[in-house]
């Protein structure tokens, strides 16, 4: 693979913010201020995809606690929580269709495994969930994630379904 892997610098927001805009319908992008203070406040979770010194993809979550994903647990982040919450997984308009994100997020899963939270003071991981839409469920299952169900989280008009990975 050409991609280099590394956690996210507030340098890249200027590249990170056009890209994660353009990657969803007008109701659903996180803001640049929800961008900057998951690269600064919730850094290790946050993996850029570079090719050619530029940004590619990049995989961002932020921690909670419990074990189900809640409009709660996606807004904040929550230092020492042990359930990753899975954000963004978005490749750049041009590198699209060429297995770079699930190369992408095979690799953050690998990562975020084998991480013991700082915060946490060197707890694990526990789980990693996300909730996606109907057409991307064949891609979650292929990294490796698994169906809970339909999600309660309501955002936008269609039906969203939960998907994890136990890391117990």
């Amino acid at each position: 693979a050409e991609e280099v892997y590394g956690l996210a610098t507030p340098q890249q927001l200027n590249e990170i913010d056009p890209i994660e805009q353009a990657s969803y319908p007008p109701d659903e992008p996180a803001s640049r201020e929800k961008l900057h203070f998951r690269i600064t406040e919730a850094n290790d979770y946050f993996l850029v995809a570079s090719i050619g010194g530029k940004v590619a993809g990049y995989v961002c979550s932020t921690m909670a606690e419990g074990d189900a994903l809640t409009h709660e647990s996606m807004e904040k982040h929550v230092p020492g929580g042990t359930l990753l919450c899975l954000h963004s997984v978005v490749v750049e308009a041009s590198h699209r269709r060429k297995g770079l994100g699930t190369r992408m997020l095979k690799e953050y899963v690998a990562r975020m495994k084998a991480l013991t939270t700082k915060e946490g003071g060197g707890k694990r991981v526990a789980r990693l969930a996300l909730i996606c839409k109907e057409h991307l469920i064949e891609f979650y299952t292929k990294c490796g994630f698994v169906m809970v169900g339909k999600s309660a989280v309501v955002h936008g008009l269609d039906p969203w379904f939960e998907m994890a990975i136990d890391n117990k």
